[in-house]
C-alpha cells in the first residue's frame, strides 16, 4: 500500500480527508502544536488518529521546526508523488512571523504545496509571501452551510474524483 503523510488537526476536515484516504494509503499523521489555548485539539487529533488506525501519529511543536531540516523531511522530499494540499488553512500574523524566523526552510516547505484552500483572506496574503502559488479561497469549511458556497459532500466528492 502507498504511504502518505497527512497534516492532521483532529478537526472535521482532516478527519474527513483521512477517512477518505485510509483505504488507499498507509497514513502517517502530523499534528502541529502551536500553543493552542485549549488542549482539546491535540486530544481530538490523538483520539481520531487511533480510531482511524493511522500507522503513526506525531505531535510536532513548531518551536522545534528547525530540527526538521534536511532530506528526511517528507514535506521537502522531491520523491513525493501525491499532491500536497493545505486544507482549511489559517495563518495569523503571529504564526507568519514564527515561520519567517526560519525563512529559507519555510519557503522550501510552502513552495511544495500544490493546492491551498485558506479559510480567511488574511491567510491568502501570508501564503503568497510564503511562496504558495495555487491558492483558492473557499472560506472556513467548518461553517460551509450557505447555499452560495460548496458544501462538504461536494468537496469530498471533488477530492475523491480528482485523486482516486
Amino acid at each position: 500500500m502507498k504511504k502518505a503523510v497527512i497534516v492532521f488537526s483532529g478537526g472535521v476536515d482532516s478527519v474527513c480527508v483521512a477517512s477518505l484516504l485510509k483505504s488507499k494509503y498507509e497514513l502517517y499523521g502530523i499534528t502541529f502544536s502551536y500553543g493552542q489555548k485549549a488542549n482539546m485539539e491535540i486530544k481530538a487529533a490523538k483520539s481520531f488518529a487511533k480510531k482511524l488506525h493511522l500507522k503513526e501519529h506525531k505531535i510536532i511543536d513548531i518551536d522545534f521546526m528547525k530540527n526538521l531540516y534536511g532530506n528526511s523531511n517528507v514535506l521537502t522530499s522531491k520523491k513525493r508523488k501525491i499532491p500536497l494540499i493545505l486544507l482549511n488553512a489559517r495563518i495569523t500574523k503571529k504564526t507568519f512571523e514564527r515561520w519567517m524566523k526560519l525563512k529559507r526552510f519555510s519557503l522550501k516547505v510552502f513552495n511544495q504545496i500544490n493546492f491551498a484552500y485558506p479559510q480567511n483572506k488574511e491567510t491568502i496574503r501570508y501564503l503568497k509571501k510564503l511562496g504558495v502559488k495555487n491558492i483558492n479561497y473557499i472560506g472556513n469549511l467548518k461553517f460551509l452551510e450557505d447555499e452560495k458556497t460548496i458544501n462538504k459532500k461536494q468537496w469530498l466528492s471533488y477530492l475523491k474524483n480528482k485523486y482516486s
